[in-house]
């Protein structure tokens, strides 16, 4: 488990070097699975490393980065495990922490009502709320 210094370490690192978003894709049936994602970019492998080791996710080399002199990696964790490191380190983040608090309030809806046996009409809510988090979300990233 996370020291609560290891926590507010990395929430500098999202806040300085990171992203917290969803990500949709579509699945085969036409449906768009959603899921929350957190990333912290950075030249030294280590930090992406102990993130690895502290919270899980994966440590990825970046393939965009033509002309640079120094690799770039990124710490990517999604879904269950990116819900609970938004968790652990929310009280520590500055200036993503609406982005995060949005991002939990999507991934709740989502892991609630998932599977559930709901009316149409509460699904369409569901879904309208779902877009409007996501738009939400998005226009917060873009500062």
């Amino acid at each position: 488990m996370p020291t609560k210094e290891e926590n507010a370490y990395f929430a500098g690192m999202v806040d300085g070097e990171g992203s917290v978003s969803v990500i949709g894709s579509l699945e085969t049936d036409r449906k768009h699975h959603y899921f929350p994602r957190a990333i912290i970019t950075n030249n030294h492998k280590g930090v992406c490393d102990i993130a690895k080791e502290l919270y899980g996710g994966c440590v990825y080399q970046r393939k965009d980065m033509e002309g640079r002199t120094s690799p770039c990696y990124n710490w990517v964790i999604t879904s269950r495990l990116a819900d609970k490191f938004l968790r652990l380190v929310l009280p520590y983040l500055i200036i993503k922490k609406e982005q995060a608090k949005l991002v939990l309030t999507f991934y709740e809806d989502i892991y609630v009502f998932n599977g559930k046996n709901l009316s149409q009409e509460i699904r369409d809510e569901m879904a309208f709320r779902r877009e409007e988090l996501i738009k939400k979300i998005k226009l917060l990233n873009r500062r």
